[in-house]
């Protein structure tokens, strides 16, 4: 079904790393949202978020 897919053409390795990194990069932005929309009121913590995602949208390719 997704023999297309160039995730499926990596090695086990390959599989394994590109996991890893995926799960980094989750765990360090949802780190980072945590850090920097703590202090702040529910309007400007919902903000801060939005921005974030943004910036996890547009940066995630360029990690890869």
């Amino acid at each position: 079904m997704y023999a297309s897919d160039s995730f499926f053409t990596l090695t086990q390795f390959g599989r394994i790393g590109l996991a890893a990194l995926s799960f980094l990069l989750a765990l360090s932005m949802l780190t980072a949202t945590r850090r920097f929309t703590r202090p702040l009121g529910i309007a400007r913590a919902l903000g801060v978020t939005l921005t974030l995602f943004i910036l996890f949208v547009w940066l995630s390719p360029q990690v890869y």
